[in-house]
Formats: C-alpha cells, sequence, structure tokens
C-alpha cells in the first residue's frame, strides 16, 4: 500500500475483494511489514509471513500507484525488477 507515492505497507495472500454497499471493499491479506516514518525510516517485517523479503526491498521507497481513496495500492506486477 502506498501513500502518496511512498510504500508504507505491504501486504500478502490478497484475497476476496468484496463490496461492502457504501463503496468501500473488504478483503483478506496480511501483513508482511510497514514502516513507521518516511523522514527517518524504520522498517518492520514480519518473517514469519511470506513476502517478508519483497517487504524489506520496497517500504519506503517511491512508486507509481493507483488512486484508491485515501490508501492507493500498487499491484505485485507492477514493480518488475525494481
Amino acid at each position: 500500500m502506498t501513500v502518496g507515492p511512498y510504500v508504507v505497507a505491504v501486504l500478502t495472500g490478497f484475497r476476496g475483494a468484496e463490496p461492502d454497499g457504501t463503496g468501500r471493499y473488504r478483503f483478506s491479506a496480511r501483513l508482511a511489514g510497514f514502516t513507521s516514518d518516511l523522514v527517518t525510516p524504520v522498517q518492520v517485517v514480519r518473517t514469519d509471513v511470506p513476502g517478508a523479503a519483497e517487504a524489506r526491498r520496497l517500504l519506503g521507497r517511491r512508486l507509481d500507484s493507483e488512486s484508491g481513496g485515501p490508501v492507493a495500492y500498487v499491484r505485485s506486477g507492477a514493480i518488475g525488477g525494481r
């Protein structure tokens, strides 16, 4: 997930986006990692969740993202070799 162009969280195991009738969606995923600050980044990566290596590589980086409201998202295929 991104805020602005910066990756602030990495989710893995995304399943089942279901509309809730209010314009929002529910889904299931596991948090692989997040960063607590972009000025002096502190990364928290869960090694017990698949995707830890990708989380370390992506957290705090600038990526083009798609609007998703206040929080945007980046599809894994859009990341490529970055």
